[in-house]
């Protein structure tokens, strides 16, 4: 039974009992001792249940709650309890569980995956960092542990060092097929903001092989390419497959109106780069994308308004405030002429990215599972 479970080797403790159960041991029955054991158990099998869905059960937090306080050391109720505070953005009341659970002994790789997940979206990037190489140090052989350690990095754009964190994780799953696609595409990433645009691309291809429907793969891949102004026609194919994929993800629009714009075709650029901004009307970028579009369509007026508005959201990079101030001083005509004669390829946007850069999603299929994050 214990060979048959999903991802054992990433449970060293029931890898301990399956080898002990082999060697022929008799072990002793010490799931449920009393019958507070045994109801607490009950309560846990509701609350896994109604945590179960794409959107968990507020009463599954309940039921968690009552298995922890009739069994304090029945660890799985404290780890579900602990997920499901990180999914309401508790993190703090998360964390307390996870010392709990630390306390006890029961800090399995499952459960500290978890938590630092937990410490990274309470912005303890530190700590979050310290606990990930902490598991990669005891458990150098899982390769969740070195894709969380580089997601970690890469969160904080230590880019660079990105790279041979998931290197490490490729290297463990040599040959593990759909489990490869995530470190494919987090590496791409990395590689690709450290400006090593070729190895970059292969590893999106590399990861496109295995998940050819991936929208953020496709999107990330499709607007690299059409940011570097190179093989625009296939990157609008990617990025018009990713749209149909998920049609209404801001980031993935704001792609598709910007492949439009650098193959020439502000008209249809119009519509997609409108339902981007009306998702993420926030976004210094992406009001910026707007202002260049409307100012080739002819809508000079309504371009100046987004610019302006951009700079009242603070851009990413000096670079990017000092090129959307010289668009309103001058207008985007007068800088795309003198960026031009200084080699830059026209509507290239310095420091863009096509999304924020994403963590392992549960399923990635190398290791922890987090459905109720």
């Amino acid at each position: 039974m214990l060979d048959a479970l999903p991802r054992l080797a990433d449970e060293p403790t029931l890898l301990a009992l399956r080898d002990r159960l082999a060697a022929g041991e008799t072990l002793p029955f010490d799931s449920i001792k009393t019958s507070a054991d045994g109801i607490a158990q009950v309560f846990l099998t509701f609350a896994t249940a109604l945590a179960s869905t794409e959107e968990p059960d507020p009463l599954s937090l309940i039921q968690a709650r009552f298995a922890e306080y009739l069994a304090p050391d029945l660890g799985e109720a404290r780890l579900l309890t602990a997920q499901l505070l990180q999914s309401v953005g508790q993190f703090d009341l998360a964390e307390q569980e996870f010392d709990a659970l630390r306390e006890q002994g029961e800090m399995r790789p499952i459960a500290e995956l978890a938590r630092i997940d937990a410490l990274a979206r309470a912005e303890r990037l530190d700590d979050a960092e310290k606990a990930a190489l902490a598991l990669t140090s005891a458990h150098p052989e899982l390769a969740q542990s070195w894709i969380a350690l580089g997601d970690l990095l890469r969160q904080q754009e230590k880019f660079a060092q990105a790279v041979p964190a998931y290197d490490k994780a490729l290297s463990l799953l040599d040959g593990a097929g759909r489990a490869r696609w995530f470190p494919l595409y987090a590496r791409g990433i990395a590689l690709e903001r450290s400006g090593q645009f070729d190895k970059a691309e292969a590893d999106m291809r590399a990861a496109l092989e295995i998940q050819p429907d991936s929208a953020p793969v496709l999107n990330y891949l499709g607007y690299s390419l059409v940011d570097r102004n190179i093989q625009l026609d296939e990157a609008l194919k990617m990025i018009q497959r990713a749209v149909e994929l998920s049609p209404d993800d801001g980031y993935i629009l704001d792609s598709l109106a910007w492949a439009y714009y650098r193959l020439g075709r502000y008209n249809e650029a119009v519509a997609p780069m409108e339902r981007s901004i009306a998702s993420m009307s926030d976004d210094p970028l992406v009001n910026d994308h707007m202002g260049d579009i409307y100012w080739m369509v002819g809508r000079h007026r309504e371009a100046e308004i987004q610019w302006n508005r951009a700079l009242s959201l603070d851009p990413e990079t000096p670079e990017e405030e000092t090129r959307i101030r010289a668009k309103l001083e001058r207008g985007l005509d007068a800088v795309l002429t003198d960026e031009a004669a200084r080699g830059i390829a026209p509507g290239a946007t310095p420091g863009a990215t096509p999304a924020p850069a994403p963590s392992a999603p549960a399923d990635n299929g190398a290791g922890a599972d987090t459905d109720a994050d």
